[in-house]
Formats: structure tokens, C-alpha cells, sequence
């Protein structure tokens, strides 16, 4: 008897495990910012979390990232400490905005399978800023300490989708 009772409780726990559903997301790709982390002047992380219903975030086949920029990310500054940001290449005078657009390549995160809906983070690494020639090319540069800056991200998939636009949480740039 107690052998039926084991069974019938690992049948139930086998069908309520297998009756799970597939989490259903857009078919477009919805990002949020997660955090935000300095490790000094030569490198820093963007930590998004994801999610795309078709699963087109990333570029390339096979991981090639011969394909279009997925991650952008655009230089925001703090011009007088009033929490209002602007882009940066306002500040300089520029009307080019690749002076402040940056981009990032991830591979394909397309899961084989039937079901492409994909969840998870991603992780951008800043290094040297591609802004500011060496010595001085800090991935902060070509903002001087003491300024607030922020980031905004998007993503495009490879369908030409943009996601939404996050923002990180403003800090200021160290010596």
C-alpha cells in the first residue's frame, strides 16, 4: 500500500512538472536595466535583463558577429547638476550622434527548438573609450571627474526591431 501511495505521489509531481507552460513573450525584444558596475578607469558592466518572443537578439549564425550591431548604448551628461540629461554630442557641437552611439555585439541567442521565446541577461563590457585618443582613454572619457553621466541602451533584433529604451542610474565619474 505504501508503495501505491509513493507511486501516485511521483505520478502527480511527473504531470504537474510536465503541465508547465512555456513563458509566452512579444515578438520583439523588451529590456530593463539591472545594474550598473565600475572597475575603475579601464572597464565597466551594463547588466540588462531580457526578453524576445522569437528569439532574434543577437547577430550572425554560429555565433559569427558578422552581422549588424545589436546593443547600442548613447553618452548622456549632466551638463549643471539639475538631474537633466542631454546627449553628449549636444555638449560638444557635434550633429554627428555616432560621436556619442556606441555599439556592442552579442552573438546569436536564437534556441534551437520549436519554442524561440528567450529570457536571461546581458552583459555589456565598457573598456577603453573609443571617444579619446591614448593615454587618456578611459572608458569615462571624454567626461572629466566630477560629471554625472548616464547611459541609454537599446537593442535591435535581427528583424530591425528596436526594443525599449532603458536608462542606467546616473553616477559621476571618478578621478
Amino acid at each position: 500500500m505504501k508503495s501505491v501511495k509513493y507511486l501516485s505521489l511521483i505520478l502527480v509531481l511527473v504531470l504537474a512538472s510536465s503541465c508547465q507552460k512555456t513563458p509566452i513573450y512579444p515578438d520583439y525584444p523588451i529590456i530593463t536595466f539591472k545594474s550598473f558596475t565600475s572597475y575603475g578607469p579601464d572597464s565597466a558592466h551594463i547588466v540588462l535583463n531580457f526578453t524576445d518572443g522569437n528569439g532574434q537578439i543577437g547577430n550572425g549564425t554560429n555565433n559569427d558577429l558578422t552581422g549588424p550591431p545589436t546593443i547600442f548604448y548613447q553618452w548622456m551628461m549632466d551638463t549643471n547638476n539639475s538631474g537633466h540629461f542631454i546627449p553628449y554630442y549636444s555638449i560638444v557641437g557635434k550633429n554627428d550622434t555616432n560621436w556619442a552611439i556606441q555599439n556592442y555585439d552579442i552573438p546569436s541567442l536564437t534556441p534551437t527548438g520549436k519554442d524561440k521565446g528567450i529570457s536571461g541577461l546581458i552583459q555589456v563590457k565598457l573598456g577603453e573609450s573609443p571617444l579619446v585618443p591614448p593615454p587618456t582613454n578611459a572608458w569615462y572619457r571624454p567626461f572629466m571627474k566630477g560629471y554625472t553621466i548616464e547611459f541609454r541602451i537599446w537593442v535591435i533584433d535581427r528583424n530591425g526591431i528596436k526594443s525599449n529604451i532603458v536608462t542606467t542610474t546616473p553616477f559621476t565619474v571618478p578621478n
